[in-house]
C-alpha cells in the first residue's frame, strides 16, 4: 500500500513540473525571441478575418479585444504566467488520469510475464 499511495502525488508532480517547463520555455521565447508576438498575431488575425469576409466593425471589435488582452498579458507577469500555465495543464491532467487508469488496471489483473503467458490463457 505504501508504494502505491506515493504514486498518485508523483504523477501530479510530474504534470505540474512539465507544465512549469512549458511556461518557462514560453516566457523565454516570448520576452527574448519574439517580443513582437502580439503585433504579428493581431495582423494575422485581421488578415484572416478579412479573408473570411468580416465587416470592418467586426474586425475593429476583434482588434480591440486582442489589444485589451495583449495589454493585460504584457503588463502583468502573473497574468502572463497563469494564462500560459493553463494551456498545457488540461492535456497533462488527462494524460495523468489515463495513465493512472491503465496502470491501476494492470495492477488489479496481475503481472503478465510475456507473450507465452497470454497465449496459454
Amino acid at each position: 500500500m505504501g508504494a502505491s499511495a506515493s504514486v498518485g502525488p508523483l504523477r501530479s508532480l510530474i504534470t505540474v513540473v512539465a507544465s512549469a517547463c512549458y511556461v518557462a520555455t514560453w516566457e523565454v521565447i516570448y520576452y527574448k525571441i519574439t517580443p513582437d508576438f502580439f503585433t504579428k498575431y493581431q495582423a494575422y488575425k485581421v488578415d484572416q478575418a478579412k479573408a473570411k469576409g468580416a465587416t470592418q466593425a467586426e474586425i475593429d471589435k476583434q482588434l480591440a479585444d486582442m489589444k485589451q488582452f495583449a495589454e493585460l498579458y504584457e503588463k502583468n507577469p502573473l497574468v502572463n504566467v497563469a494564462v500560459t500555465f493553463v494551456e498545457p495543464l488540461p492535456v497533462a491532467l488527462l494524460i495523468t488520469l489515463v495513465s493512472a487508469g491503465v496502470l491501476s488496471r494492470r495492477r488489479r489483473l496481475g503481472p503478465v510475464t510475456g507473450v507465452a503467458a497470454l497465449s496459454s490463457q
